[in-house]
């Protein structure tokens, strides 16, 4: 299972299966700072899916647009899918013509 939670304005904990991860505030970087892109994730879901720690890779709306209030549903992606994009991001991360691979 994986679970998020704030634990200040400048900490995020994730904590996944046995291991947890502590984010910090990246001032540097604010577009990439783990903080600021998971309270705009969480802005996006629906009320019903806010508060639930078992419930955090969800279904995108289809046919929103970035206007839209709500750009996920409270519908949970499986387990297949979350295997499918690890595994399709992995071998991208492995291609030498990827610009991931160009850091």
């Amino acid at each position: 299972m994986c679970i998020f939670s704030v634990q200040t304005d400048q900490h995020l904990k994730l904590c996944f299966s046995d291991v947890e991860y502590d984010l910090y505030e990246n001032h540097e970087n604010p577009l990439r700072c783990p903080l600021k892109l998971y309270n705009f994730y969480l802005s996006k879901c629906p009320k019903s899916a806010k508060n639930k720690d078992d419930m955090f890779y969800l279904q995108p709306v289809e046919g929103c647009e970035a206007e839209s209030p709500v750009w996920y549903s409270a519908e949970r992606v499986s387990r297949a899918t979350l295997e499918q994009i690890l595994s399709r991001l992995h071998r991208n991360e492995r291609t030498p013509s990827s610009p991931s691979s160009n850091r």
